[in-house]
């Protein structure tokens, strides 16, 4: 009998004796948009938030909307798929940031996701994501990374101009790689 990655991923207790998380019962795995078979960019962020964490589902909350206008205006205008997650799947206690413990259980199932999907690109959002997937991650299969600002830097920095215009310019970066990928 297989299981499947999400089952694996509900059923994991990796951190319950020694970093718990608040969302233990309920993970946090993906959202997606498919317009193939295959999402060409997967988005990884650092781990769920309160919302998230309601809603059981990455980057729904106020950083989740300010990624979502640019994923609509960059990827949905040009019907590129994706794949959301994050580096873990349980809500950090007390909204603190993944402890090595955490990020180290999860790795197996981000690994997982990854070679799956074989995405033409991966975006990591935040200084977590990145460290993990530059540090950690084993992707042997011909996909660029692209390093971003999480959307939460940009909220609290009142949308600085500055940080916007470097986010529209990455996120055509990406859109010119996945199309010449592609092609």
């Amino acid at each position: 009998m297989t299981i499947s990655l999400k089952q694996a991923i509900d059923s994991c207790k990796l951190c319950e004796k020694t970093t718990p998380c608040l969302s233990m019962d309920r993970k946090v795995i993906s959202r997606s948009l498919m317009f193939t078979d295959r999402p060409l960019v997967m988005i990884i962020g650092e781990a769920p938030g309160y919302n998230e964490y309601l809603e059981g589902k990455p980057f729904v909350g106020a950083s989740g909307k300010l990624l979502q206008e640019f994923l609509d205006e960059y990827f949905v205008s040009n019907s590129v798929s994706y794949y959301i997650t994050n580096t873990i799947k349980c809500r950090p206690e007390g909204n603190k940031d993944p402890s090595t413990v955490q990020k180290a259980n999860c790795l197996q199932y981000l690994q997982a996701q990854v070679n799956y999907l074989k995405p033409v690109a991966i975006i990591a959002l935040g200084s977590h994501a990145q460290k993990q997937i530059h540090g950690n991650l084993d992707i042997n299969f011909n996909s660029k990374v692209f390093n971003f600002y999480h959307p939460a830097y940009l909220l609290y920095n009142g949308k600085n101009e500055t940080l916007l215009n470097r986010y529209h310019e990455t996120f055509q970066e990406v859109i010119d790689y996945v199309k010449g990928s592609i092609n």
